[in-house]
């Protein structure tokens, strides 16, 4: 089975970083064109990331709890707190790489993923806008993909979407990791 990776953003805070701070600590290693592909299109901060400051903003909740993992730009990219790190380190630094990110000055992990998947383009369906893609309606991955891969991204949505195995997930609620939320529904946007 695959999912969707979510945050639950009702029940815990959410992370906060806009792009312009992140350009702000990455600009002496890289232009704007490039961060642009890097931020958008997926791609290694390979030696080309500083650590930056960011701050959680308070969820609808009354309780605001800080998330063990949180989602960032859609599910770009995984938010970590030191327990979460200590427990997918070693699972996930095949799929991708760790990046050393402060929140209202504790120390967290940044996880992008670097694993991208193809589709399968006769079954998936998407739209686009001038040629951006713009939204997917149906999106099917090629056999034996849920059965290889934890966690993966895939360039038919810009690699703007994390998803993941049953292993994953299985894993995540096994070290009761807290902040994440798995939908089968691939399109969907509602955790």
């Amino acid at each position: 089975m695959i999912y969707r990776i979510h945050f639950n953003s009702e029940a815990y805070k959410q992370f906060d970083l806009s792009e312009l701070d992140l350009f702000d600590s990455v600009e002496r290693y890289m232009d704007w064109d490039e961060f642009e592909v890097i931020t958008t299109k997926g791609g290694s901060f390979d030696g080309k990331w500083s650590d930056c400051s960011a701050t959680w903003m308070d969820s609808i909740s009354d309780e605001n709890i800080t998330p063990d993992i949180a989602v960032w730009d859609r599910s770009r990219w995984l938010v970590l707190s030191e327990k979460a790190y200590e427990a997918l380190n070693g699972i996930l630094t095949p799929y991708g790489e760790f990046l050393p990110i402060t929140i209202d000055g504790t120390p967290w992990h940044v996880f992008n993923c670097l694993n991208v998947v193809d589709v399968d383009h006769c079954r998936s369906k998407a739209s686009f806008e001038s040629g951006v893609y713009f939204d997917v309606s149906e999106i099917h991955f090629k056999e034996g993909v849920e059965s290889d891969q934890l966690v993966f991204t895939t360039d038919y949505t810009q690699r703007g979407i994390m998803y993941c195995s049953d292993t994953f997930k299985t894993l995540i609620e096994s070290t009761e990791l807290t902040g994440l939320t798995f939908n089968k529904d691939l399109t969907s946007f509602e955790s």
